[in-house]
């Protein structure tokens, strides 16, 4: 696809912030350019948890095409910011690894047409509830298929799970990644888990990261998780 009229220079300085739908929002977080390795925790506030920690910023990885968030709405931004950057030729598949599906739809009030302007995705990335950037995301037409890894309410074994990423992996021509790092909340993970979204991040023309904070409560451990898994990543 060709490249649009936004794409990554429009995210710098996107971030959270509270809207009139009492979402939860960390208020102080920003996005800049940089490496994962610069992520850190600061303390900001939740709506419905009040202080906690969060991201200090949001960190967007051009070399390596990572984007990092707290909330997992936000995560749609990076996704259509890549599309207008011109990162995909095809339409791609999400493979979206998380503890919860995050199927709930968009509000009434949300524009089912992607946006053309970068204004207007930051207004309807806001509107947004932390569960329903998916189906947001298949309304805008963003990708072919959804593949939903790591779902605990599915009860699908982990090996099973593993084994259909490693084929959407293989059968898409063009792949969105998104981990919410809540996955980690699984009580089956094996000790090598780490190696298979290093895996999928190598094989991926973009990813996003979500440390979701309200669900995982060290920040600061998990943002070494992803350091890990990206640097696990660069020496595939």
């Amino acid at each position: 696809m060709s490249k649009g009229i936004y794409g990554y220079d429009s995210l710098q300085g996107y971030g959270g912030k509270s809207n009139d739908r009492g979402v939860f929002r960390n208020r102080s977080s920003s996005t800049v350019n940089g490496s994962v390795d610069d992520l850190g925790v600061s303390t900001g506030v939740l709506e419905y948890d009040g202080e906690t920690d969060v991201l200090e910023n949001y960190i967007l990885d051009t070399s390596r095409d990572v984007f990092v968030v707290d909330d997992h709405n936000h995560a749609l931004a990076g996704w259509t910011a890549a599309l207008y950057e011109g990162l995909f030729d095809s339409k791609p598949t999400l493979i979206h690894v998380d503890y919860h599906e995050d199927s709930a739809n968009p509000p009434e009030d949300f524009k089912t047409s992607l946006p053309t302007d970068f204004q207007t995705l930051e207004e309807q990335v806001h509107l947004l509830e932390i569960d329903e950037f998916v189906e947001a995301g298949k309304s805008w037409d963003l990708y072919d298929e959804v593949v939903n890894i790591g779902v605990q309410a599915h009860y699908s074994g982990l090996d099973q799970d593993l084994y259909r990423m490693e084929r959407a992996l293989q059968d898409s021509d063009e792949v969105i990644l998104d981990v919410d790092m809540d996955v980690y909340n699984r009580n089956d993970l094996t000790s090598d888990f780490d190696l298979r979204p290093a895996d999928a991040v190598s094989k991926s023309e973009f990813t996003s990261f979500a440390t979701s904070p309200g669900y995982v409560q060290d920040q600061e451990e998990i943002i070494e998780k992803i350091k890990g898994v990206v640097a696990s990543a660069d020496r595939l």
